[in-house]
This record gives structure tokens, C-alpha cells and sequence, in this order.
């Protein structure tokens, strides 16, 4: 959890610059984000060479461009139960009731609903810390909110 804590935040400083995770204006976000991690990683037993150097590997695979997948090979299975309903692709299962797959269903308007489902599913699973669920909630301070009203 602290781990994660710590990349959040320097994720945030990385993307959103100059505010940092609290939604503070700062102008050296990147700068004092990149310092605080590597303080971190260097609390966690890494050489100051090694913790520069995997700062800097994320930093270059933020700046690769994220593309969609034009062609997609991947198959989408379902298997249901008497109360769920479990979608597997490549490996990875998600499940979900069977009255809220009803719900889905019915809202559904586009093509492939169980590869709709199943991403749908594992994005939530995303946010989620554990397979149960909760501990995230994907929300971002009141001061974030302002200074994204403020730019606009």
C-alpha cells in the first residue's frame, strides 16, 4: 500500500505538473517529485545510480504514446453460475452478479457485449486494491477540482 502510495504520487507530479498530490501549485513539481521518489527508493535499499535510474525508465515510458490496438485477436469467454457470471480473456477473470450483467445487457446498444463487459469489469478491477474490492476510491482533492476550473 505505502509503495503505491509513493508511485501515485510521483505519477501525479509527472502528469499533472505543476501540482503536485495534494493539489498544491508548485512550479518544480517534476523536479521535487522525482527527488522525493528517489529519496524513497533509496530508503528502500536502493543505490542513488540505481533509483535515478528507474526514475528514469518511468519517465521515458510516460512520454511513450499510448495507441489502441487497431486488431484484436483476443477472445471472450463467459461462463455463468446460478448467481454470477465469470468472463475470462488471455488468462485474466473478472465476475460479476447475475442481475447487474442483466442491467448491462439492457443498456447495451453497440456490438461484442461480452469483450464490452469484460473491460469494463477489469477497469474497475483496476482501481480496486484487493480482488474484494474497496480501498480506492479514484477520487482527487477539492483543490485539484479548482485549479482544472480555473485552467478551463
Amino acid at each position: 500500500q505505502k509503495r503505491k502510495r509513493h508511485l501515485e504520487a510521483w505519477l501525479w507530479a509527472r502528469s499533472f505538473h505543476p501540482l503536485l498530490p495534494l493539489g498544491t501549485p508548485v512550479p518544480r513539481a517534476v523536479t521535487l517529485g522525482d527527488a522525493a521518489l528517489a529519496q524513497k527508493l533509496r530508503n528502500a535499499g536502493l543505490s542513488r545510480k540505481e533509483a535515478h535510474r528507474r526514475i528514469g525508465r518511468l519517465a521515458g515510458m510516460l512520454e511513450i504514446p499510448a495507441s489502441p490496438i487497431k486488431v484484436c485477436e483476443a477472445t471472450v469467454s463467459m461462463e455463468e453460475t446460478i448467481d454470477r457470471a465469470v468472463f475470462s480473456c488471455g488468462g485474466r477473470s473478472v465476475e460479476i452478479k447475475q442481475d447487474h450483467l442483466a442491467k448491462l445487457r439492457n443498456l447495451f446498444t453497440g456490438n461484442e457485449f461480452y469483450r464490452a463487459v469484460f473491460l469494463l469489469l477489469s477497469r474497475y478491477r483496476i482501481l480496486q486494491v484487493h480482488s474484494k474490492g474497496g480501498g480506492n476510491q479514484g477520487a482527487i482533492p477539492q483543490a485539484v477540482f479548482r485549479a482544472l476550473e480555473d485552467w478551463a
